[in-house]
């Protein structure tokens, strides 16, 4: 059998205690509001730590760009003096 109610909403059927603020409104739109406000809540993180390792993998592919160019650069240079 799989418990289908949160932890959050058993604790405010306790007999004798209220309900919190956020359980106590039933209309559907303030739901959707905490919905998106829950969403929004996952998603800056989410956005944040994926900006930063798109980042740090542009820096990567970068520095490693540069490196294999100076490498080429310098192994030009050797060939065209071994040549004479």
């Amino acid at each position: 059998m799989m418990m289908t109610t949160s932890i959050r909403l058993m604790a405010s059927k306790v007999p004798g205690r209220a309900p919190p603020a956020w359980a106590r409104s039933r209309s559907s739109q303030s739901r959707i509001i905490a919905v998106v406000t829950f969403l929004v809540g996952e998603w800056i993180p989410a956005w944040l730590f994926m900006s930063i390792a798109f980042l740090v993998a542009t820096l990567g592919v970068v520095g490693l760009g540069w490196w294999v160019l100076k490498g080429d650069a310098q192994n030009r240079r050797f060939d065209q003096n071994q040549g004479e």
